[in-house]
């Protein structure tokens, strides 16, 4: 699970997904999860059923530590110059 594709494509299907535990990051290698995700939902979530990233990513069982690391890697994608799809949504709950 080192590669980035392999990463990219578990976010990605853990957004599609039921939220399988298997297909969760870990705390200290979610950036290129993140980014699967963002683009899944920014694919997906058309009628903007989650609020936020974070919303989505709670609705899906995730919280506590891992939370804060995918919220963090997400600001970070959404502050990158390099082009990204990411949804129409903010990261955090205000």
């Amino acid at each position: 699970m080192n590669d980035e594709f392999d990463l990219w494509a578990y976010g990605w299907a853990f957004y599609k997904g039921d939220g399988s535990k298997s297909l969760m990051p870990t705390v200290e290698n979610c950036t290129e999860w993140m980014q699967g995700f963002c683009i899944a939902m920014a694919d997906y979530d058309i009628e903007k059923a989650d609020a936020s990233i974070q919303e989505a990513l709670v609705n899906k069982g995730v919280e506590g530590e891992l939370l804060e690391s995918c919220l963090a890697s997400a600001e970070l994608i959404f502050q990158s110059e390099e082009w990204q799809r990411v949804p129409d949504v903010p990261i955090r709950v205000c």
